[in-house]
């Protein structure tokens, strides 16, 4: 979870996305690349929640499944950061973050909502609370150190 919402503020914070756009002067490029993420995401939490319910995978292994497409993420994220994120690496990264969120954020979810005990809920929904504005924060500063790096050029 920590890392779905660290990247998920580091793009729909509009700080990425917003360099991306002054790179490359078009809103279009932006517009593109947040359909990639968004319909990968779609996709692969329809798929996710289906696979989630049956009998041929267990969520745990939707789970793994989804930390493989993290790492994969992450990877391409970082690689086309040292390359000042050209469009089609930038692509394929947000790409994978969608697949990633699709999966972990949709089989999360399951888990909590059939694990957890009624009367238990709020504590529980509590520490993810504090653990999703916690890794609101670290997108925010991993922005920073983006811009402090690269700048507006």
């Amino acid at each position: 979870m920590f890392v779905i919402f660290a990247f998920r503020t580091l793009w729909s914070g509009s700080v990425l996305s917003k360099w991306i756009m002054v790179k490359t002067n078009s809103e279009t490029v932006v517009r593109n690349l947040t359909g990639i993420w968004g319909t990968s995401q779609v996709l692969a939490s329809i798929l996710a929640g289906i696979l989630a319910n049956g009998e041929t995978l267990n969520r745990t292994s939707l789970l793994k499944i989804s930390a493989v497409f993290c790492l994969l993420a992450v990877a391409t994220m970082v690689a086309a950061g040292a390359y000042a994120f050209p469009i089609e690496m930038t692509g394929l990264g947000l790409g994978l973050w969608g697949i990633f969120w699709g999966i972990a954020y949709t089989v999360s979810e399951a888990i909590f909502a059939s694990s957890i005990p009624y009367g238990f809920r709020s504590e529980v929904m509590t520490a993810k609370y504090n653990i999703l504005l916690l890794s609101t924060l670290f997108g925010l500063l991993t922005a920073l150190l983006l811009f402090c790096y690269y700048g507006n050029t």
